[in-house]
């Protein structure tokens, strides 16, 4: 039997006209904890701060607490918008007769999710989540869900910090160096990185990125490493840039997503460099520049 408290309904935002919604709603229980309460949060935030936010986001549209009765436990039941049709991954038809136009599909997917960053850094948000689990597609269309693990960065205090970064771990090579560097720095309670220690941090995520698929020339390689020793005197506003590692997350996300198969290679091999020069290389990059730069990859 449920107990329900008292009920506390998040905002309601403009009615949704998008095709791909239906009427109806899907209600999930969940755990009452911070990281629940946090994505109650920002998914209010969402709803009340940003227009046409069904366009991107898929946030909890309401939520009710309960708890059973002989379980101190509390749950919540939230409630999200159902999709028509949903997929967790991006697809592309390695047996497609027609690559030129499979690619196009796949770039303009990648682009809407890239101008979702945009709207993530103009409102900014810290999301480091942008992996298979936090993307949902309606055909080839993204939308990101699941802010339990976000924060506004005018709310990155010392705990949130500790948080977001309290773990270093070298296989996460969705998210960028400059995270792995701060993460290592945490756990093992440096106030500053030295030269081994990147140096140490670089190879480990390279071994890891070769691992899944993401091979580098020497020269990259040497690029790479040069890109990333200004740390050793600039760590300390790392935070400033965080809002735009989902950027490279998105990248990352799709350039795994091209099949490796012949008609494909001259396409990966160009996201491939591109990943590598502009973002890793270049994170100085704006979303603006990046989409310009990925309209000339196809031709």
């Amino acid at each position: 039997m449920l107990a329900t408290t008292f009920p506390h309904q998040l905002h309601k935002g403009k009615p949704n006209l998008h095709s791909f919604f239906s009427n109806k709603t899907i209600q999930s229980l969940i755990r009452r904890t911070s990281l629940s309460l946090n994505n109650i949060a920002l998914s209010n935030y969402i709803i009340q701060t940003i227009p046409q936010y069904h366009n991107y986001f898929l946030p909890i549209e309401s939520y009710k607490n309960v708890t059973f009765d002989n379980n101190k436990t509390e749950f919540i039941i939230i409630t999200i918008k159902q999709l028509n049709t949903t997929s967790p991954f991006f697809f592309l038809d390695s047996n497609s007769n027609n690559e030129r136009k499979t690619m196009h599909t796949y770039f303009n997917s990648l682009k809407t999710l890239l101008e979702i960053c945009s709207i993530m850094q103009q409102y900014k948000f810290i999301h480091l989540n942008i992996q298979k689990n936090a993307v949902q597609y309606i055909h080839d269309t993204p939308y990101i869900h699941d802010f339990s693990r976000s924060f506004l960065l005018k709310t990155l205090t010392e705990e949130r910090k500790s948080i977001l970064f309290q773990m270093y771990n070298p296989d996460s090579i969705h998210l960028p160096p400059s995270y792995h560097i701060l993460c290592y720095m945490t756990q093992n309670g440096l106030k500053s990185p030295s030269q081994g220690t990147i140096d140490y941090i670089l190879q480990e995520y390279l071994n890891h990125a070769i691992q899944q698929g993401i091979p580098f020339s020497e020269e990259e390689l040497l690029q790479f490493r040069e890109s990333w020793t200004h740390y050793l005197t600039n760590h300390q506003t790392v935070f400033k840039i965080c809002t735009s590692w989902d950027t490279y997350s998105v990248l990352l996300l799709y350039i795994q997503q091209i099949p490796r198969v012949k008609q494909y290679c001259p396409y990966l091999e160009k996201i491939r460099k591109f990943l590598i020069h502009v973002v890793l290389c270049y994170p100085s990059y704006s979303l603006h520049d990046i989409r310009i730069l990925l309209n000339t990859l196809i031709f």
